[in-house]
């Protein structure tokens, strides 16, 4: 059984736990403007790209945006973003971060983390 819905679910759980109330944790990027806008810092965790499938196991690929805030304060939102990285670091072993700005309706830009992650999961269990 292939499941990437249940191990991004997981993922976002073990994020979501390490930053506590520091930011807002979604799978869903329409949720982001309302909190930035309210001036949480949010985490979005994309859906997953398959890159390898080995009979037995199957590799998956995100990229979750880590969007700082207050969106008006460039240099808070960046020390916030710089705060969550740390939070995080502990939970995923990232393969790259790249900078982003990321554009929401009715936002203005705020600074933004692009992090692309990876993991092994085994088909027909979905990290039980």
């Amino acid at each position: 059984m292939i499941a990437t819905y249940t191990v991004t679910r997981i993922i976002a759980n073990d994020i979501r736990s390490a930053v506590k109330d520091r930011a807002i944790v979604t799978l869903d990027a329409d949720e982001a403007t309302p909190a930035l806008l309210a001036g949480t810092p949010v985490i979005v965790v994309g859906v997953p790209s398959i890159s390898e499938d080995t009979g037995c196991a199957y590799r998956l690929e995100w990229e979750t945006a880590v969007i700082g805030a207050p969106v008006g304060d460039q240099a808070a939102a960046w020390q916030t973003l710089d705060d969550l990285l740390t939070l995080i670091d502990p939970v995923i072993e990232w393969d790259s971060v790249r900078p982003i700005t990321w554009q929401g309706a009715q936002t203005a830009s705020a600074p933004a983390y692009l992090i692309t992650h990876s993991s092994i999961e085994y088909k027909g269990d979905p990290r039980s």
